[in-house]
């Protein structure tokens, strides 16, 4: 794994799923630059448009929320993010399962599902262009800032 680059979270602030991801990556000391989602991009490299979506510092797209955590941990196993006691990873997963799918509030907004082309277009100064991305948060785990 190359450690001279961040990993490159294309999330947004008010996403839960964004937000899932964010202490993940602090909890693991983990260089991480939040990004407003570029769709496109997304889309190119995995072939569906949601967001969060996590590159690697080696190039590779990691999509879905949970599928992020779980390759994150594959990659960056200590400290560990899910608890090895099977009871424990259990209910661990009941726990996310039912924040995912049952504990979140649904919204229904004029703008869902018309794309964050539209949404981006409406505030002009984050509207991003390919690879151009507006950096909205950049974790303290810089390298350089290390002191070890």
């Amino acid at each position: 794994m190359t450690h001279n680059a961040p990993h490159i979270m294309h999330g947004a602030d008010v996403s839960y799923f964004s937000g899932k991801l964010r202490p993940a990556f602090a909890h693991k000391t983990l260089w991480m630059r939040e990004v407003m989602p570029d769709i496109l991009e997304i889309k190119r490299r995995t072939g569906m448009h949601y967001f969060p979506a996590v590159e690697t510092p080696d190039g590779d797209m990691w999509q879905d929320t949970s599928d992020i955590l779980d390759q994150l941990e594959a990659a960056h196993p200590t400290p560990p993010l899910i608890p090895a006691s099977p009871v424990q990873r259990i209910v661990a997963y009941l726990i996310e399962l039912y924040g995912d799918e049952m504990g979140q509030a649904r919204v229904d907004t004029p703008l869902a599902g018309t794309g964050w082309e539209k949404v981006l277009a409406l505030r002009p100064n984050h509207r991003v262009e390919k690879r151009n991305y507006k950096v909205v948060w950049e974790s303290p785990h810089h390298p350089s800032l290390s002191s070890g």
